[in-house]
């Protein structure tokens, strides 16, 4: 039906108000709906159905064309168009508009199938199928959905949505809801803004205020594609401006590409940019060799991102932007002095993240974001930067050792403007590092100085931790120091800390030691200080057995205690509580006979405490023990003792990570202890003294723990030469069968030997237990009936290597 605007000046229907001119208007409703498209080169068009699914099918060239006069759509149901032209036609479209405007109040569905033989023929060289396509002076409005999709992988050229400008003039589009485009098969574009030769004026515009979303499969497609003809002059600027975000995927092609002059392409708000790669391609995430690309907000970028000639891209990435990425403007290219540089600039808010994989270049970088480097899988990286401010976190790997001849590598950032800000550094811990605490490494490197640098913990490389400190203008790792106390004095032996050479006097500090290899090569001390306690738990007993020489015994001992405040250099900072039961029989030999022999077995289990965690030990001892009594008040004792110690540890790394290890490993010793005990009243009954003098031969066996973390500490064998002169001081009482005996001891202790070295990761480190303490204690034992003593004792030891507390109780069945 045609109308004059003399004869109507206000066309109701749905409530949309028609524009006007002085041309005809035909509106078509529901019995002449265009089912098989429309064009309004001779006629103003308004499509004003009420279809339930209106569809409009061609194999025409174009479905609806808005040329010479406008076109509208008002709907309220969508919008269905498909066209099957491709084949039939250089170019087909479902939707194109030219000199001309086109308003859409609808949903629209356009569905572009079947194919164009494109053959070999260049990008949009005439040839192709679009969903909507804006021509010179084509503008349009689309207020309500829009969904495009190519289900025809045969298709050889689609384009999704394209404004096209020329010297005709420009074209403009405005999308004021969710927009989706998905495209089939080889050489698919999603968006596309293209100025041809001659391009004078202002070249296309192209604004979405609702979200967007493309998907391009097969190789050779776009995402988004700014671009201008060969002999293009370049103009006051086209633009693609994106209020609410994109979401655009690209499979084997490029996402986003800018090669046009005075373009200003805009991302505000969440967005995600995805090139997948999976035909061994190289393609890039955002690509400009021309023009300015902005991305604002919250963004998840895959793919990389590059710069040529004159483009700019601009990243202000917000709290929870990831970018997995190579970014290189190609600034170090050779090239003659007068050609352009792109420019990049990165802005990352605190919470974002850049994980590059590759050697990048940029101009600017700035915030308070997170740079990780590659994976472990990758070669060291460099990222150079022209400025660097802010306050940024950086995450690093090093290879300290190299290959042994001093060439080791590692992560680099490269500063080659200026510096400001305070920035940290972290880098990546690795326990198989074969480092020997000596090492340097430059990683940040500043040609005027400034700005400062700091670890965000020190770094465990191999068994010795890290730390960083400036040098000249640069920034480097270097072997962490133990801090020493001045007014320590430690005891004379291989471990006493910093070295002194001895041709120079230059003091060379110790390096610090990691939480890993403290745990494991503590070890060492876990085995000296179990059996320790084992063998003080023994000689007790044999000191029992010394109070009741008439018969045979069945006897039992309980006993629990804690060693803390240890000082063994490098491995201080460690404690254990432990608990044991030792259980044996003995016998005299003959009434007459000063000699008694006897068996025993026993276990104990300790709960170490490291530096940053804990572990378990448990040792499983077995042994004989024989006894020299004269009735004068004299005795020798002997013991033989095997034990094999299994031991455990969990710790924190200084990165807050777990490492767990486990070892074992087998000790012996043998003791030979003497005394006299001396009676100052009645035998048996009042005051008595009795010096004692020992000594302990003892033998633990190398062993090597490898932790989770790739360290392999290997613990060497050592000797123990342990000799005690002590006295104790008792009370007896004697009432028939029944005995109380309360006593007093103290003495001294010496370690005569106790040097033993493990190595980290092949690096020699010495450890020592040669030493003094005081060893005290008191005492009961209560004999009842002959046949049954129950026995309790505390003791105490204190010295310049540990200090010790422990409690023993025990049973004593005599038959």
């Amino acid at each position: 039906m045609k109308y004059n605007k003399t004869h109507l000046s206000l066309i109701l229907g749905m409530g949309i108000l028609t524009p006007l001119h002085s041309m005809a208007i035909t509106i078509l409703g529901d019995k002449d709906f265009p089912s098989s498209g429309v064009s309004s080169e001779l006629d103003e068009i308004n499509i004003l159905t009420t279809i339930t699914v209106p569809t409009i099918t061609t194999s025409s060239a174009t479905a609806l064309l808005a040329s010479k006069n406008n076109l509208s759509i008002n709907s309220p149901n969508k919008l269905i168009i498909t066209s099957y032209a491709a084949k039939n036609h250089d170019s087909s479209y479902g939707i194109r508009v030219v000199n001309s405007h086109l308003t859409s109040n609808s949903d629209l569905d356009i569905n572009i199938k079947d194919g164009l033989d494109n053959q070999g023929r260049v990008i949009f060289n005439d040839k192709y199928g679009a969903a909507i396509h804006l021509d010179n002076q084509g503008h349009a409005i689309f207020n309500n959905k829009v969904t495009i999709n190519n289900t025809s992988s045969s298709l050889d050229t689609f384009v999704g949505i394209m404004a096209y400008s020329s010297n005709a003039g420009s074209s403009s589009a405005k999308f004021e809801d969710d927009v989706t485009i998905n495209a089939l098969g080889s050489r698919n574009f999603g968006i596309v803004v293209l100025n041809d030769n001659d391009t004078t004026g202002k070249g296309g515009e192209l604004t979405f205020n609702g979200k967007v979303a493309i998907h391009i499969k097969e190789t050779g497609g776009v995402g988004i594609l700014a671009e201008q003809m060969e002999n293009a002059t370049p103009n006051s600027g086209a633009s693609i401006l994106f209020n609410q975000g994109l979401d655009v995927v690209t499979e084997n092609g490029p996402t986003i590409r800018a090669s046009m002059h005075g373009l200003n392409l805009t991302i505000n708000g969440d967005s995600r940019i995805v090139s997948k790669n999976t035909d061994g391609g190289t393609y890039n995430a955002i690509h400009a060799t021309a023009g300015t690309i902005n991305i604002n907000g919250k963004s998840t970028i895959v793919g990389n991102i590059s710069g040529y000639n004159t483009g700019v891209i601009n990243l202000n990435l917000l709290s929870g932007s990831t970018v997995t990425s190579t970014i290189d403007n190609h600034s170090i290219i050779p090239r003659p002095s007068d050609h352009p540089v792109a420019k990049i600039k990165v802005n990352m808010a605190s919470g974002a993240s850049w994980n590059m994989t590759g050697n990048s270049y940029i101009d600017t970088l700035s915030g308070s974001g997170t740079v990780a480097y590659q994976t472990s899988n990758t070669p060291y990286g460099l990222l150079m930067v022209e400025d660097l401010s802010g306050s940024g976190s950086f995450v690093m790997r090093t290879n300290l050792v190299g290959d042994g001849t001093g060439s080791n590598q590692g992560d680099l950032l490269k500063i080659i403007g200026t510096t400001s800000g305070s920035h940290t550094l972290t880098v990546l811990n690795n326990g198989s590092a074969a480092t020997n605490g000596t090492e340097t490494l430059t990683l940040v490197e500043t040609s005027d100085g400034n700005g400062q640098f700091a670890m965000n913990s020190k770094v465990e490389l191999g068994g010795y931790q890290y730390d960083l400190r400036k040098t000249g203008n640069n920034w480097e790792l270097f072997g962490a120091v133990i801090e020493t106390d001045p007014g320590t004095d430690p005891e004379i032996g291989p471990e006493t800390g910093p070295e002194t050479d001895p041709g120079t006097g230059t003091t060379h500090p110790e390096p610090e030691i990691t939480t890993t290899a403290d745990a494991s090569a503590n070890f060492l001390n876990v085995g000296y200080l179990m059996s320790y306690a084992e063998n003080q738990t023994l000689l007790q007993r044999m000191g029992d057995l010394r109070q009741n020489s008439e018969h045979g015994n069945m006897w039992l001992r309980g006993f629990a205690g804690k060693f803390d405040s240890f000082a063994g250099g490098k491995l201080s900072q460690f404690d254990m509580t432990y608990q044991g039961m030792q259980i044996g029989v003995d016998k005299r030999l003959a009434i007459e006979s000063p000699i008694f022999v006897g068996l025993f077995m026993g276990q104990t289990q300790g709960s170490p405490n490291y530096r940053s965690g804990d572990g378990s030990t448990k040792s499983s001892n077995a042994g004989l023990y024989a006894s020299y009594i004269r009735h004068n008040g004299a005795y020798l004792n002997a013991t033989a003792k095997y034990a094999r110690l299994k031991n455990s540890f969990n710790v924190k790394d200084s990165q807050n990570e777990r490492v767990s290890g486990n070892g074992s490993s087998d000790g012996l010793s043998l003791s030979l202890e003497g005394g006299h005990k001396f009676n100052l009243s009645e035998t048996n009954n009042g005051l008595y003294i009795e010096p004692q003098v020992q000594f302990t031969y003892g033998h633990q066996a190398a062993t090597n723990i490898t932790a989770s973390n790739g360290l392999r500490v290997d613990l060497g064998s050592y000797e123990s030469m342990l000799g005690r002169v002590s006295t104790l001081f008792g009370y007896e009482l004697n009432a028939g069968d029944n005995q109380v005996n309360v006593y007093l001891k103290t003495g001294l202790v010496r370690e005569f030997d106790g040097n033993v070295d493990y190595r980290l990761n092949g690096s020699q480190e010495q450890h020592t237990f040669k030493g003094n303490w005081w060893n005290n204690g008191v005492g009961v034992s209560a004999q009842l009936s002959k046949a049954h003593t129950f026995y309790l004792d505390v003791d105490s030891a204190t010295g310049n290597k540990f200090n010790q507390h422990q409690v023993n109780g025990g049973y004593r069945f005599s038959f």
